[in-house]
């Protein structure tokens, strides 16, 4: 089962919450996002919004593209849409699962149906964060700020 808060996440809960960095704390490093769409237009888009934000994105359109990717770089958080043109996040997972497993725990599946049988199995199973689409600039923000803490 999985809940949505006002925010317009929903899924398992994760543990902790980012916070503001200390007082004495420096500049945080930018991170390094995975943008897993089949959309180019919402690839674009969340490129744009994550590098505005200082940090760096690489996009796949597939999930044997972003396997590829992962297995050549350090991603800090993976954003996935759960349906792609030829698989699911289900699909994506299992892929990452082999070529970079620490990726997984980092994975945020973004989708109009977050009741969706399996969108609930792959959260539950892997303790994964779910954004509802129509997301924008807030939620990715959100998700990074996440990343961070």
């Amino acid at each position: 089962m999985s809940a949505q808060s006002e925010s317009g996440r929903s899924g398992c809960p994760r543990a902790g919450r980012a916070g503001e960095p200390s007082p004495g704390e420096g500049p945080r490093a930018p991170l390094h996002v995975l943008v897993i769409d089949d959309e180019p237009n919402l690839r674009k888009l969340c490129q744009r919004v994550v590098e505005r934000m200082g940090h760096v994105c690489e996009t796949a359109a597939s999930g044997m593209e972003a396997a590829a990717l992962a297995a050549g770089a350090a991603f800090d958080v993976v954003l996935c849409d759960f349906r792609l043109a030829t698989e699911t996040a289900v699909d994506v997972v299992r892929l990452l699962r082999a070529t970079a497993p620490e990726l997984v725990g980092r994975t945020v599946i973004a989708t109009g149906a977050a009741n969706d049988p399996d969108v609930v199995m792959l959260c539950e199973a892997y303790g994964l964060e779910v954004i509802a689409k129509p997301y924008g600039y807030d939620e990715i923000a959100a998700m990074i700020e996440r990343a961070l803490g």
